[in-house]
């Protein structure tokens, strides 16, 4: 009987405690602030521009820029030379609208003019 009765006072327990927990006033569950979406990517149109070998004797030409050992000819308008990757990209200063995505690389096209001569081409020795 004494095992009833414990019993009995257990479940008058466990639910004199459920009964205290519905009615105690709940608090309202505290909303999570949006998470931030990251920027969109942005994207920039780019090209290679022609490019040249320098040799030490030669100039570049007033329509090329002189990067390290090579000529490479000056970007369009509104357009930038980056010269720290290879190959050489000219790259827009305006971004893409958004949700357009840049092609693929394209390459200047043209016929790349012959480098200046020397105005005085080294003589050749006498008897060489």
């Amino acid at each position: 009987m004494k095992a009833i009765g414990r019993l009995a006072l257990a479940a008058g327990l466990c639910a004199l405690i459920s009964g205290a927990l519905a009615q105690a006033p709940q608090k309202p569950a505290a909303q999570k602030p949006a998470a931030a979406k990251p920027p969109a990517r942005v994207y920039y149109d780019a090209y290679q521009p022609l490019q040249r070998p320098r040799l030490k004797r030669e100039s570049c030409m007033k329509t090329e820029e002189s990067v390290g050992a090579y000529c490479v000819k000056k970007c369009n308008p509104s357009y930038v030379l980056k010269s720290d990757v290879r190959p050489m990209v000219c790259q827009g200063t305006n971004p893409l609208p958004p949700g357009v995505l840049p092609g693929p690389m394209r390459a200047e096209t043209g016929v790349q003019p012959m480098p200046p001569v020397p105005e005085n081409p080294p003589k050749p020795k006498p008897g060489a």
